[in-house]
């Protein structure tokens, strides 16, 4: 072989071998760069109480942010309690006792203010020239004794029916027995229940019993009138019980947890639950400043309730909060922390 085709062949090996290495060089280069990446820790948010976002305008517009103007709600503590649906058979029972018993009394007044004017009539008979005899005079003068008596008792089991509603179902329920009054009526057209709502016997009780009581039903929660207390405690419980009516027909027997009302009423905020995002374990809102201005405020020390996350601080009355898209928001602020982080 000649001297010229052997220098160009190891010309071409050398071309060969430089070109493979230059690229193992670059694909570890860009592994390593890769790992780099990888390894590098992402710059966490700074947990901070509030922190700013800015978005242009249009980026709002297109990520459909939408906010929802906070207002003044008043909130008190409260305790588990227990509420279930009493049957009321024995209350129209004898409510409709004492309503027969009215109208025979009334019966009575009507007979026995007869039997007078009768009874006077034969007397003055009786005294001019004996016009009617000395029988028919004390007939009529009976007839009053007895209307009198018939009267009196009638009245006296009115008013043992009247002592055992009040005993059994309150005072306040009860009243003057008038079907016509709003708390009967509801009740025994059906359109209203009644129901016993019992604490354990280690609560905490005020002395002073609460105006309502909220209890969840299968319609959603909803407050209670309550009526005072109960004239008998659960026998399994053994606590406190007070009678309350729901202004919704329930199936008696049902059994349904409910919210004692205990402590003063704190005045606040309820921020809606579509507004909480979690960064770090903790509850945060973002607060609107100006369009595309965003505030992310957090919600410690906030009560989380069925209907929102009810707090005094940080956050007032008017103020406005992202109720859609906060974790845009959220995603937003990691991100600009990250690039930050890459130019510090």
């Amino acid at each position: 072989m000649k001297k010229s085709s052997l220098l160009i062949i190891a010309m071409s090996l050398i071309l060969v071998i430089g070109l493979i290495v230059m690229s193992i060089e670059k694909r570890s280069g860009v592994e390593n760069d890769e790992d780099e990446r990888i390894q590098r820790p992402a710059q966490p948010i700074k947990n901070t109480d509030n922190m700013d976002v800015h978005l242009e305008s249009k980026n709002v517009n297109l990520a459909d942010i939408k906010t929802s103007v906070l207002i003044t709600s008043n909130h008190a503590a409260s305790q588990s309690a227990y509420a279930e649906v009493l049957d009321i058979t024995n209350l129209a029972a004898d409510i409709a006792r004492y309503q027969r018993l009215d109208t025979d009394i009334a019966k009575s007044n009507a007979a026995l203010k007869l039997a007078q004017l009768a009874a006077e009539r034969h007397r003055i008979l009786h005294q001019d020239d004996h016009n009617v005899s000395d029988q028919a005079l004390e007939t009529a003068e009976n007839a009053v004794i007895s209307e009198k008596a018939n009267r009196a008792g009638l009245i006296a089991e009115r008013d043992s029916v009247l002592s055992t509603l009040k005993l059994n179902w309150g005072q306040r329920l009860i009243g003057h027995v008038d079907p016509q009054r709003d708390l009967l009526s509801g009740l025994l057209a059906g359109k209203t229940s009644l129901l016993s709502v019992s604490l354990p016997p280690s609560a905490d009780v005020s002395a002073t019993l609460p105006d309502t009581i909220t209890i969840a039903t299968p319609n959603g929660e909803h407050d209670m009138t309550v009526l005072g207390s109960a004239p008998h405690v659960n026998e399994r419980l053994q606590g406190t019980a007070v009678l309350a009516i729901s202004n919704q027909f329930l199936p008696v027997g049902m059994k349904l947890s409910a919210q004692w009302p205990q402590g003063q009423v704190l005045r606040g905020v309820l921020v809606p639950s579509s507004a909480v995002v979690w960064w770090q374990g903790l509850p945060w809102v973002y607060k609107q400043e100006s369009l595309g201005n965003f505030q992310r405020v957090s919600l410690q020390g906030y009560t989380s309730l069925p209907e929102g996350w009810f707090g005094q601080h940080g956050l007032a009355a008017g103020d406005q909060v992202v109720t859609q898209g906060a974790q845009l928001l959220l995603s937003e602020e990691q991100r600009s922390s990250i690039k930050t982080g890459d130019d510090e």
